[in-house]
């Protein structure tokens, strides 16, 4: 593709380095926050309020961009590129993606890690980090089933739309909070919680580009993204909202996604050569397999007899240790079964 002359980059060139940074910082983030769940996420034993705040901003933001990302992708590629027309092709490609590997590290998970949360009854409902896998795939298949209804020629079509999910998003989820805890079976409730992200995905892409920037917040200077980001952040992080999702902090997390979109764009453009960089593409590429593979490793490190003194102790430096030590080691396995027959399961 590179010539001996210098060019600019393709738009779609610099569309899909865009996506391919944003993916990179959510994957790293969603590592980082695993290292320090011992601190309140997923034990009450010795809470370091400061990481559990960090932690509960996160979860707020790197798994919805994950998600927004897939939806956006889903329709970039579906537009520009004309994939996912053969449905039948569509839905087997994303069981072999997700469902495979779900299968797989689940009973995986079970087996060698007889731990809460890795139970034969947790399987159908989304055993531990695997839930990620079953929602996303639930998504796909819904807004594949219904994408022509949500390719908006207008600004104010998509604002309602958006709207409209929001609204479904929230009642869900105030149902589900008041009658159960806990995922329920095929991770219903995730895929409700997650529903508008992804629909923002395809709503943002999908819009004409005379509208695009025209969407919410799209208009705004690049400072007004920076400022907006930072409050809503701060946001996040302190005031005591449920990540389960209500009004406010969809809200702030939609601020956010957009935010940090726009920024990866113009980063994308300014520091093209960056991110074209191997070692970024083979992250990204990796990035499933990274999510798959991390957990259990963290979950072993930290299960380790003895490992609970250290974790209290040098809880100012360990989850830093292990967040250097676990994503590089993650980074090289996914790396190696990607290279080998066993790449199907990491989807």
């Amino acid at each position: 593709m590179n010539n001996s002359v210098s060019m600019a980059p393709s738009s779609q060139d610099t569309h899909l380095s865009n996506i391919s940074l944003l993916r990179v910082i959510a994957m790293v983030s969603v590592v980082f926050y695993h290292c320090l769940c011992y601190y309140g996420i997923w034990s009450n034993k010795f809470v370091i309020e400061g990481y559990r705040d960090f932690d509960i901003f996160l979860v707020s933001v790197n798994m919805p961009l994950f998600v927004f990302l897939s939806g956006y992708l889903y329709a970039y590629l579906r537009n520009n590129f004309h994939k996912y027309q053969d449905t039948n092709t569509f839905v087997l490609k994303k069981a072999k993606r997700l469902l495979i590997p779900y299968i797989f590290w689940g009973v995986l998970l079970v087996l060698l890690f007889p731990i809460p949360g890795h139970h034969w009854t947790d399987f159908f409902s989304g055993i531990c980090h695997l839930w990620f896998l079953l929602m996303p795939f639930e998504e796909f298949l819904f807004f594949h089933f219904t994408y022509k209804f949500w390719k908006s020629k207008t600004q104010r079509s998509a604002l309602l739309k958006l709207i409209g999910l929001l609204l479904v998003s929230l009642l869900m989820n105030k149902l589900f909070s008041h009658y159960y805890v806990g995922n329920l079976p095929l991770c219903i409730n995730q895929f409700f919680n997650k529903l508008p992200f992804f629909g923002l995905g395809i709503l943002l892409s999908c819009t004409p580009p005379s509208n695009s920037k025209c969407i919410v917040f799209i208009n705004l200077h690049s400072k007004g993204f920076a400022i907006f980001f930072c409050c809503a952040s701060l946001l996040l992080c302190f005031v005591d909202l449920p990540y389960g999702g209500n009004s406010i902090s969809y809200l702030l997390t939609i601020g956010i996604l957009l935010s940090v979109f726009k920024w990866s764009e113009t980063f994308s453009n300014k520091h093209c050569n960056f991110v074209s960089r191997k070692w970024l593409k083979d992250l990204d590429k990796c990035s499933m397999g990274i999510y798959i593979i991390h957990h259990p490793i963290i979950e072993y490190i930290v299960h380790i007899p003895g490992m609970d003194y250290y974790l209290n102790n040098y809880f100012y430096i360990l989850p830093f240790v292990i967040f250097i030590l676990v994503l590089p080691l993650s980074w090289l396995l996914a790396h190696i079964m990607l290279s080998s027959k066993a790449r199907i399961l990491l989807g």
